[in-house]
């Protein structure tokens, strides 16, 4: 019985600790309840047990329909060795209409079996106690507030036991906690494999995938959810929808995405920013544009020419969806050289295909963009291909990435056919990405004879992108 109550003991921290956002919902408004609640809470943080058990009764009594806290009030009646109290409220959340409550009393319940040696036949062995959870060490890290240390060790015992739905389900707000979006939607995920009827957690999901910016998945989960049994949760979905962030709402209009790069290979550093705002949300999209890309070293004439255009281009065009992941489009504008200052048109169309596969966190991602565009200006066609694959390392913020680039064009100059690997580190954080990567690279031998055929370089690069 040790190890259940100290397994019991950890699980009460970090509930404590982590609570979901769900759990705080149902905190009653009433002045008294709110104090009696915090009163608990910082007598068991303050490990006075005595004192929170008094104070967790009286709460108990006034409130029996706070699942969540009848559980953690439960949790604390085991640390102070009080098993019989704590068995019997763990009986009564056995049936709790909350999937989480309920599937974590049946756990501690099982726990709590004691040796019985006595009722063992003559001669036979005794029957073994329990074995201890092997989750243990990271409810006890949990405890001591390494949140770092626990996750770590929730992340290790969860490959080999990896149908824990508890376990998960604690991850997740491991993960809240420590700001790991990815890795918080993982856990989730995982979790709903194990409790697929627990909507909150499919509440908490949408929500986190709101905040990554996956907005088809979060629109699809807050749907469904409008339909739940449980009216909190429904009620949430919808006022959701409405706000305008799930599919009840307005479409995105403006999109934009930046990059600042330094190629060692030039000694130059190249940036530049695509823009875009819908003027109305038509199957066939009108929209304005605006074009940038330009160089620190505008004078040095072998970077401009091969990488870069140093040109402000505005421009109007259109575009239709041909599938959930691919546009046409056509536009044109006005393109002002910041080089010389000469004005002249720009007309383009073309195909452009950008999407994102993978779930992130402890799993790989793979970010995939490419288009094929006629540029009036330069009187050619040129596809570009870039694949970057990031994946978990070991660490939530820092990850391995390794991609390719790739031009090809019809004028079949060298600069625009060429193939490049990349490989090295990434680390993302809300809308900004950065790189600091190695690269190999050959051109294409298809016309203009290259000054060189292979080359290499290091590359530190900031991406931004955003949605609205």
């Amino acid at each position: 019985m040790r190890g259940g109550i100290a397994s019991a003991v950890a699980l009460c921290a970090a509930l404590i600790w982590l609570a979901p956002v769900a759990a705080r919902a149902q905190v009653p408004a009433t002045a008294e309840a709110t104090a009696q609640r915090a009163a608990f809470y910082a007598d068991v943080r303050a490990k006075n047990d005595a004192a929170a058990i008094v104070v967790g009764r009286a709460y108990r009594a006034a409130h029996p329909q706070d699942d969540r806290f009848g559980l953690d009030y439960a949790y604390a009646l085991l640390r102070a060795h009080h098993v019989a109290q704590a068995e019997i409220v763990l009986r009564h959340l056995a049936h709790a209409p909350t999937p989480a409550v309920r599937l974590a009393a049946r756990r501690q319940l099982a726990v709590q079996v004691p040796v019985r040696v006595a009722a063992s036949p003559a001669g036979a062995a005794p029957v073994a106690a329990p074995t201890p959870s092997p989750f243990t060490n990271a409810y006890e890290l949990l405890a001591g507030g390494d949140l770092r240390a626990a996750r770590d060790a929730f992340v290790a015992t969860l490959k080999t036991h990896p149908n824990d739905s508890a376990a998960w389900r604690q991850l997740s707000y491991v993960d809240f906690v420590l700001k790991d979006r990815p890795g918080q939607i993982d856990a989730l995920q995982h979790y709903l494999v194990l409790a697929p009827h627990d909507d909150r957690a499919r509440l908490e999901l949408a929500y986190a995938l709101l905040g990554q910016g996956d907005r088809k998945a979060a629109n699809a989960a807050l749907t469904a959810l409008t339909n739940s049994p449980e009216p909190e949760v429904a009620a949430a979905a919808r006022k959701q929808l409405a706000a305008g962030t799930g599919a009840g709402g307005k479409p995105e209009r403006f999109d934009a995405f930046g990059y600042a790069e330094n190629d060692s290979r030039f000694h130059d550093t190249f940036y530049g920013l695509d823009a875009r705002y819908a003027l109305a949300p038509t199957k066939i999209e009108p929209y304005l544009a605006f074009h940038l890309s330009n160089d620190a070293k505008s004078s040095s004439l072998p970077a401009t020419t091969i990488l870069n255009d140093d040109v402000a281009i505005l421009s109007v065009g259109v575009r239709t969806k041909i599938s959930p992941i691919t546009y046409v489009f056509a536009e044109g504008g006005e393109a002002q050289s910041l080089r010389t200052g000469n004005v002249e048109s720009d007309l383009r169309a073309g195909v452009l295909l950008s999407t994102r596969l993978g779930a992130g966190g402890r799993h790989s991602q793979t970010q995939v963009d490419a288009s094929a565009v006629h540029y009036s200006r330069y009187i050619d066609n040129i596809a570009y291909l870039n694949v970057s694959h990031d994946f978990y390392i070991g660490n939530p913020t820092v990850r391995g990435v390794v991609g390719l680039n790739a031009a090809l064009d019809t004028s079949r100059a060298f600069y625009n056919n060429a193939a490049e690997t990349f490989g090295g580190l990434q680390v993302r954080h809300g809308l900004l990405t950065f790189r600091l990567v190695a690269v190999a690279g050959t051109y294409l031998g298809r016309g203009i004879d290259p000054p060189e055929r292979f080359y290499t370089s290091f590359r530190p690069i900031l991406l931004v992108g955003f949605s609205h």
